[in-house]
C-alpha cells in the first residue's frame, strides 16, 4: 500500500518538456493521468501533447489522458511493467 500525493501544479521540467515536443509519457495510473491532464489544461499547455505521444499501462489509463491531442496514444498489450517496456520496445528508437 502507498499513498500519492497530487502535485499542486505540473513541475517545471515535465511543462518544458511537454512545450519542446517530441517526448513519451509513461502513465501507470488512471489518477496520475488524470492529475496530468488538470494540470497540462490549468498551465494552458494541453495542445502541446499533440507534439507528444503517452505509453500507458491499460485502456482506463489511456481514457482519463484522452483529452489531451497526443500525437500518439499507445496502451501497453499487457497490463505490467512488462508489457509497458514491450511497448517501448516497439517505438522508433528516434527519441
Amino acid at each position: 500500500v502507498y499513498v500519492m500525493r497530487a502535485a499542486p501544479s505540473l513541475p517545471a521540467a515535465i511543462g518544458e518538456a511537454l512545450q519542446q515536443g517530441d517526448a513519451l509519457f509513461t502513465f501507470f495510473s488512471t489518477r496520475t493521468a488524470a492529475i496530468f491532464t488538470r494540470h497540462a489544461e490549468q498551465a494552458s499547455l494541453a495542445s502541446c501533447a499533440a507534439r507528444a505521444e503517452a505509453l500507458c499501462i491499460s485502456g482506463s489509463v489511456a481514457s482519463a489522458l484522452s483529452a489531451l491531442p497526443w500525437r500518439a496514444l499507445h496502451v501497453a498489450a499487457s497490463p505490467t511493467l512488462e508489457g509497458m517496456l514491450r511497448e517501448v520496445d516497439k517505438l522508433p528508437r528516434a527519441r
